[in-house]
C-alpha cells in the first residue's frame, strides 16, 4: 500500500470516477481501536486513546491513500459511549457530517463497526451503541457493513471463538441476517487493516437511512435515529425520576429518625439525581431543536471531493429524473443536492409529482406515527412512501405527552 495526498479541490482527475475515493465510516464504542485502525491503514496520525476516555471528538476524515490501487479515505467517528460527549452532541456530529455529504455528492461505500471479542458481557452501552448504529445506516445497507471484532489473543482461545459464535447468533443477528459480514483483525500493523479495507473494495455506495430522511426535510428528532436517542434518554429521566421519589421517602424516614447523617447523605443523592434530571431534559430540548443548526453547519463543510468540481471525469449536473447508487436507483432528490433551507423541499422529479409536495407527505406520515422509508416502486420515476409501524413507540409518546400536559 502506498500513501497518495488527496488530490485538492478543482485538481481534474485522469482516472475519471476510479479517482474517486472510497468513503469508509468507522464506528464504534469508546476504546475499541478505531483510532488505531484508521492509523494503521492510512499513517494518519489520528489521537489515539490508551484508556476508556474518548479521544475523538469530531468525524476525523484519513488522507486518500491506496489499497489494491484503489484511492480509499476513512472516516474515524466518537463512540456513542464517549465520555466527555452527550448521545444528542454525538448524533447531531454524525447528522450534520453526513448531510453536507449527500449535499457535495460524496458517496459512503463501507461502514465497519468494531466490537472488543474480550467484552465478556454486552452491556447496556454496546447494545444502544449498535441500535443506534443501525438506525442510522437503515437495514436495507447491511450489505455494506462489515461487523470487525478487535482485540483477539494471537492464539484465538475456545472462549473467544465461543463469544464470535455467540456475537453473530444472537447480538448481531438481525443485521447478519440482512446482509452485514463479520471478520477478525487478526492483530496490530497495516497488513491487518489492509486485509479488511479489500473485504469492501467490490461494495457499492449506498445512501444512508439517516442521510435519507434529512433530504426529505425530517427534523433530526423524528428520524430513526433521533428517535432511538430521544427514547433512551427519556427512560433515563423516567428513572432518575423514580429514584428521586424513592430518596425523598427515604429522606422523610431519616428525618423522622431524626438520623442526621443520613439526612445529609441522602440530600446530597438527590441534589445530584435532580442534576442529572435536568441534564436529561436539556439533551432532549437540544435534540429537538437541532434540526435548523444541522442544516446550517452541513451548508457550510467544505465539499472535498464533489466531483461536479473535479473538471474531467465530473459526473453532470443533469441525468434524467435518477441517479444509480451501485445497482440500485435512487429518487434525484435523495442523491443530489438539497435545498438546506427550512420550509423549502429539495427537487421532487416531475414524473412523481402526482404524489404531492414532499412535505405534505412527510407530514402526512409522522401524523399517522409511521416511520419513512422511501422505496421506488414500479417503473423508474415513480416513488412512494413506505413505511413500518411503530405503533409501540407512538403510543407510549402520545400517553407521556398527555401525562405531562395533564
Amino acid at each position: 500500500m502506498s500513501y497518495v495526498p488527496q488530490l485538492p479541490v478543482g485538481t481534474p482527475s485522469r482516472r475519471g470516477y476510479d479517482a474517486e475515493p472510497l468513503r469508509i465510516f468507522v464506528f464504534g464504542g469508546t476504546g475499541v481501536g478505531k483510532s488505531t485502525f484508521v492509523n494503521d491503514a492510512s499513517r494518519a496520525g489520528l489521537g489515539v486513546g490508551h484508556d476508556l476516555t474518548s479521544h475523538t471528538k469530531d468525524v476525523q476524515t484519513s488522507p486518500v491513500f491506496q489499497v489494491d490501487n484503489r484511492n480509499v479515505q476513512l472516516y474515524d467517528t466518537p463512540g456513542f459511549d464517549d465520555t466527555n460527549m452527550t448521545d444528542t452532541d454525538i448524533l447531531k456530529v454524525l447528522a450534520r457530517t453526513l448531510e453536507g455529504m449527500h449535499r457535495a455528492g460524496q458517496k459512503i461505500t463501507g461502514l465497519v463497526y468494531f466490537h472488543r471479542i474480550t467484552d465478556n458481557r454486552f452491556s447496556g452501552a454496546s447494545v444502544r451503541a449498535f441500535e443506534l448504529f443501525v438506525k442510522m445506516c437503515g437495514l436495507d445497507n447491511m450489505r455494506n457493513v462489515l461487523i470487525v471484532t478487535n482485540m483477539w489473543s494471537l492464539t484465538p482461545d475456545p472462549e473467544e471463538e465461543t463469544r464470535e459464535r455467540q456475537l453473530r447468533s444472537e447480538f448481531f443477528r438481525d443485521a447478519v441476517e440482512n446482509g452485514a459480514r463479520m471478520a477478525r483483525r487478526a492483530g496490530p500493523g497495516p497488513e491487518s487493516a489492509r486485509a479488511i479495507i479489500r473485504q469492501l473494495l467490490r461494495s457499492s455506495p449506498v445512501v444512508l437511512q439517516l442521510q435519507a430522511e434529512l433530504a426529505l426535510g425530517l427534523p433530526l428528532n423524528e428520524t430513526q435515529a433521533g428517535m432511538l436517542v430521544e427514547e433512551n434518554l427519556r427512560v433515563r429521566l423516567e428513572r432518575q425520576r423514580r429514584e428521586k421519589e424513592e430518596l425523598e421517602e427515604e429522606l422523610q424516614a431519616a428525618r423522622e429518625d431524626r438520623d442526621r447523617k443520613a439526612q445529609e447523605q441522602l440530600e446530597r443523592y438527590k441534589r445530584d439525581r435532580e442534576e442529572e434530571e435536568e441534564r436529561l431534559k436539556q439533551m432532549i430540548a437540544e435534540l429537538q431543536a437541532a434540526r435548523q443548526s444541522v442544516q446550517m453547519q452541513a451548508a457550510n463543510l467544505p465539499a472535498h471531493g464533489d466531483r461536479a468540481t473535479q473538471g474531467r471525469g465530473a459526473m453532470p449536473q443533469e441525468r434524467g429524473n435518477e441517479r444509480a447508487h451501485g445497482t440500485r436507483w435512487t429518487p434525484r432528490f435523495l442523491a443530489g443536492r438539497s435545498s438546506g433551507v427550512r420550509g423549502q423541499e429539495p427537487t421532487v422529479p416531475a414524473r412523481s409529482a402526482s404524489l404531492g409536495n414532499t412535505r405534505s407527505a412527510a407530514a402526512e406520515n409522522r401524523a399517522q406515527g409511521r416511520t419513512r422509508v422511501g422505496t421506488p416502486v414500479g417503473r423508474k420515476g415513480v416513488f412512494a412512501f413506505r413505511s413500518r409501524v411503530k405503533m409501540a413507540y407512538w403510543r407510549r409518546r402520545r400517553t407521556t405527552a398527555s401525562v405531562e400536559s395533564t
